[in-house]
């Protein structure tokens, strides 16, 4: 009754949402420049947003009002949300919304931004992957900030995984002085601490230069090149432009198929790429090697477990599921060094 009803009433509102302006949540470096051309000058998409997505991105803003929430019932103040901030470069206006400012007990204002994504993504920033994109995004909506509030030169950027409900806390400084951002600390909701100090270099300038560069493709007609190479999965495969994009690369590699060109500067890279297949080739070919001895004294032994040392080994039995061919069991050989408490 209501299931297929509110998803194409959140369809309705896709338009709209999806309208292309230069704006600090799309200005980051690891967006790709040639989807934001086709964006930007209106090319037909090959696959339209889904209704359904529509949804998950409503979502995403009722997770950011459930955070404010919680942190309201903290001794943070939480405030000025979705207060309008402007930065300005050469012409150039970049407005966005905020998602708010959070004062501490010491009365320091930083700026809060609040990101809920997928579990999938949330792992890949967990496990050490920098939210770059996120990151240029703060330090413009500082830069602007600075212009009514020169004290604030930090961002708490805060991440929920909106599967699990945990969060990623990125304390990020930035100087407007040189363009820098610093991640100062990286706090995880279930209490581990990552390594922080990593800089980044011209975030605000290189950000209004891309849309400089987009603009200037939209006004020509032109396309800048692929920043990303043939067959990448992410983010090519889940871009609306992707068939567009990529429609055309067969019949533009036969086009170049007999140009050559003098490439002595690669010789010393052709030479150490060569030099790193080889060695791969004879460590497969060794530890296939001593793979089989293991497994040749486990059977004479008639053990599929033991320890050795300050190792285990086990040789399991486990199904393959068959896509080319008929699906198959197979032993596989699993050795794993005994962690240390402490380690």
């Amino acid at each position: 009754m209501l299931a297929d009803i509110l998803i194409k009433v959140a369809g309705m509102e896709k338009e709209d949402r999806h309208a292309y302006y230069p704006r600090p949540s799309i200005a980051g470096p690891e967006r790709c420049i040639r989807q934001m051309v086709y964006w930007g000058s209106g090319t037909p998409e090959d696959t339209k947003m889904s209704d359904r997505f529509v949804l998950v991105l409503d979502d995403s803003s009722w997770h950011e009002y459930l955070t404010s929430d919680w942190i309201q019932k903290t001794a943070f103040k939480l405030h000025s949300q979705q207060m309008t901030v402007s930065v300005t470069w050469q012409g150039l206006t970049l407005t966005g919304h905020i998602d708010g400012i959070i004062t501490d007990l010491l009365g320091v204002d930083r700026l809060h931004e609040h990101k809920a994504i997928n579990h999938f993504t949330w792992q890949r920033y967990a496990a050490g992957v920098v939210p770059v994109d996120y990151i240029a995004q703060c330090c413009l909506y500082i830069k602007g900030l600075q212009a009514e509030n020169p004290a604030i030169n930090e961002a708490v950027l805060l991440i929920k995984n909106k599967n699990t409900s945990q969060f990623l806390e990125y304390l990020i400084g930035y100087d407007s002085t040189m363009d820098t951002a610093m991640i100062k600390s990286i706090i995880a909701s279930y209490g581990e601490v990552a390594p922080s100090g990593e800089i980044f270099e011209q975030t605000v300038h290189s950000a209004f230069a891309k849309f400089e560069v987009v603009d200037h493709h939209i006004k020509a007609g032109t396309l800048p090149p692929r920043p990303f190479e043939y067959g990448t999965d992410y983010p090519c495969t889940y871009c609306s432009w992707q068939n567009t994009c990529w429609g055309e690369y067969e019949k533009e590699v036969e086009a170049i198929s007999n140009n050559e060109a003098d490439l002595t500067e690669l010789s010393d890279s052709a030479r150490f790429y060569n030099e790193l297949g080889a060695q791969i080739g004879e460590m497969t070919k060794q530890r296939k090697e001593v793979g089989h001895t293991i497994k040749k004294v486990l059977l004479d032994k008639s053990v599929r477990h033991g320890k050795a040392g300050e190792y285990d080994i086990e040789l399991l039995l486990k199904k393959v599921k068959g896509y080319a061919v008929e699906p198959r069991t197979q032993e596989e050989l699993h050795v794993k060094k005994f962690k240390i408490k402490g380690e």
